[in-house]
């Protein structure tokens, strides 16, 4: 069945760790589409977090908020830990995205990978 969708509709854009890093200097959005404690222990730095099951339950509203910060053209990079779950998540979206739903090749792990610095949100303190 999917194999019958991706020929009606294309298949989804990848990108490699190193062209990312260079378009993110430069803008462009990233999209985190894990689970709450996988974008905890470590994520691109400026990643929004949507996870997947969210966009699956409800495409449109979940990316609502993106167009408020991407242009009408520009380029939004899915990411999740291998890069599985971050083509889904363009293949969901492609009837209201187009080919701007693209995915991290590999996903974090090619990041990391490549030497490519990532975020981690901080620990609390216990008291």
């Amino acid at each position: 069945m999917l194999q019958k969708v991706r020929s009606l509709i294309g298949r989804s854009v990848g990108m490699t760790a190193n062209k990312a890093r260079d378009r993110i200097t430069h803008g462009m959005l990233v999209v985190d589409v894990r689970d709450a404690d996988e974008f905890a222990q470590g994520h691109i730095p400026g990643a929004i977090h949507i996870p997947l099951r969210q966009i699956e339950a409800d495409a449109e509203g979940s990316i609502a908020p993106l167009a408020s910060v991407s242009g009408r053209r520009d380029v939004i990079l899915f990411v999740c830990r291998s890069g599985a779950r971050s083509e889904a998540a363009c293949n969901y979206l492609r009837s209201l995205l187009g080919r701007r739903a693209q995915f991290l090749t590999g996903g974090l792990m090619a990041w990391v990978g490549a030497g490519i610095p990532i975020a981690r949100e901080p620990t609390s303190q216990a008291h």
